[in-house]
């Protein structure tokens, strides 16, 4: 006479085996009737979900091999493949950190740093942004991978100027040239976790003449503006940023509705059929500049973020 259980039953039976474990089958008896021989691995493997430790990878892939024939229901499965992706996730972040060999995924650096700078009037901060960018995989130690960059040097040159440009477009920073340098930003971004910057009480643009030696009335870069904004800190502090150029424009006090942002100032250019507009505002804790350039052929607007602070 051969028992019958229900289905879903014999999850529950798995998880009360708590005898000695055997090295390949256990034979379990079932209410007097009958034995019935189960891999050792599937017992073992309902009861590590229960334990501190919990399963390893290989546990949980098993287990969810062998889901049909344990009686195990949607929610358990969908349980134990969360838990599998979660430890795949983590070998994988643990393999590609050890394949890029970083060291240092942050630096502190206290001046700002450009071409023509060395280690002499730094302090030494040269070679802490060269080896940084170097351990950071945006620089080659053996010369194969078409990075310029190649050992720290102490000097800020055009290989170490190429090196931080790579990082700093990685790094969201479209805007930045090989001329930018590591200017406050940048070192903000590098210095990692969250930085305290004073609160921002106001902010005023400068519209000036981009090309002043241009006086033909038939040229038209006669006519392109470059755009500045100034930035009040609640520090007394005042800071000035090239944010581009355009043709026609003009702040205006009638500020555009973005939800989530509060909207600090807006520049509406208007020139040859086509638009450009900056909009400045602040949310999530950062202060963003964003262009955006309207199409002649379908009205359309690319946005541009050109300044991040």
């Amino acid at each position: 006479m051969t028992a019958r259980f229900r289905s879903g039953s014999i999850q529950d039976m798995y998880k009360k085996l708590a005898g000695p474990l055997l090295v390949g089958l256990i034979a379990v008896p079932v209410f007097g009737f009958a034995l019935i021989v189960v891999p050792l691995s599937l017992s073992a493997m309902v009861t590590c979900r229960d334990t501190d430790k919990g399963c390893t990878l290989e546990q949980l892939t098993q287990l969810n091999n062998d889901a049909d024939a344990l009686g195990l229901a949607k929610e358990d499965r969908i349980a134990i493949l969360q838990e599998m992706i979660q430890k795949l996730t983590a070998l994988l972040a643990g393999l590609q950190s050890s394949s890029s060999g970083t060291t240092s995924s942050c630096l502190d650096l206290t001046q700002n740093l450009y071409i023509g700078k060395t280690d002499t009037t730094t302090n030494g901060e040269v070679s802490k942004l060269q080896n940084f960018l170097l351990d950071s995989g945006y620089g080659d130690r053996d010369g194969d991978s078409g990075f310029l960059l190649q050992k720290a040097t102490g000097y800020y040159g055009a290989q170490t100027a190429s090196a931080v440009v790579k990082w700093q477009k990685a790094h969201g920073m479209d805007f930045v040239t090989a001329k930018s340098g590591v200017g406050p930003m940048t070192r903000a971004k590098m210095k990692c976790g969250s930085v305290s910057m004073p609160e921002i009480l106001r902010i005023a643009w400068r519209i000036e003449t981009a090309n002043a030696s241009v006086t033909d009335e038939n040229d038209y870069r006669k006519y392109e503006q470059a755009i500045f904004l100034d930035v009040v800190r609640a520090d007394s502090s005042i800071r000035g940023y090239n944010v581009g150029k355009a043709y026609g424009c003009a702040a205006s006090n009638d500020l555009p509705s973005m939800p989530g942002k509060k909207v600090l100032g807006f520049v509406n250019c208007y020139f040859a059929l086509t638009g450009t507009s900056f909009i400045a505002y602040e949310a999530n804790g950062k202060f963003t500049v964003e262009r955006g350039d309207e199409s002649a052929k379908d009205g359309g607007v690319k946005k541009t973020v050109v300044l991040e602070i």
